[in-house]
């Protein structure tokens, strides 16, 4: 397919001139690049360097909390983060999340205090915008459907805390989904994962797919369910389920 006729997964407009990363490529480790699959999608640099602030306030964000907790593998990433703050945006950038600093008690699991450190207060949009770009891109990867952002719900869970969400909510459709055999997982790092499920449901005037993510972002897990109209899939051999519930799964779309 030409250039011309490529088209961009962020604003739906044919000419993508370049490959966009998902999730983001500064999240990822510099030197586990042969050793997980890179997915990309297409989109045009301008419409793909619109978030990259919001991309690395995140990247920012996350891994001075996953230096701070001995997380294993940030220091394949720190590096990356300590040039970024060399220079003039990215000094600005890490003031800004620094400027946010409180002081916060330690708790252990068992509830005993072991002291203070400082926590800052993340800005939530910049997230969830990042998380709504990796979900248009993810959708777009195994469907082909152009998806708008104004549709996409960002949930923000502490990855720590993901276990005990799950098995409070087992019963929901939305983990059973996510736990079904027919949910699609790419492991992108060693701290890096997406999963997703597909699901046929009936809309007016047709039928739709449901579609289910949990990605996984160091600390940070991003929970999001988005709708939309089956006629939007532009890939032919996609799959997706019938009825989660009563494991009846696996048809083509037509």
């Amino acid at each position: 397919m030409s250039r011309k006729n490529t088209i961009c997964y962020l604003c739906g407009e044919p000419g993508a001139d370049s490959r966009d990363h998902v999730p983001p490529k500064g999240l990822l480790p510099e030197f586990q690049y042969g050793k997980y699959q890179r997915i990309t999608v297409p989109a045009h640099r301008k419409c793909n360097s619109a978030t990259s602030d919001d991309e690395e306030y995140v990247r920012d964000l996350l891994i001075m909390e996953a230096e701070a907790l001995h997380l294993p593998k940030h220091e394949l990433i720190t590096p990356k983060v300590w040039r970024s703050w060399s220079r003039e945006a990215g000094f600005k950038r890490y003031s800004s999340i620094i400027r946010t600093a409180v002081p916060v008690n330690l708790i252990t699991e068992s509830g005993i205090y072991v002291g203070k450190a400082l926590g800052v207060r993340p800005n939530i949009e910049r997230i969830k915008s990042v998380g709504r770009k990796m979900v248009k891109g993810m959708i777009c990867y195994d469907t082909g459907a152009i998806i708008g952002s104004c549709e996409i719900p960002i949930g923000l869970v502490p990855s720590r805390d993901l276990p005990e969400l799950r098995s409070k909510d087992a019963k929901d459709p939305f983990w059973i989904g996510l736990s079904s055999d027919c949910c699609l997982h790419d492991i992108c790092a060693d701290t890096v994962a997406i999963r997703r499920v597909y699901e046929g449901i009936p809309m007016e005037g047709g039928h739709g797919i449901v579609v289910r993510f949990a990605i996984l972002l160091w600390t940070l897990t991003l929970l999001s369910g988005v709708v939309f109209p089956m006629d939007a899939i532009r890939r032919k051999n996609f799959r997706f389920a019938i009825n989660l519930t009563i494991d009846a799964w696996q048809r083509g779309a037509s």
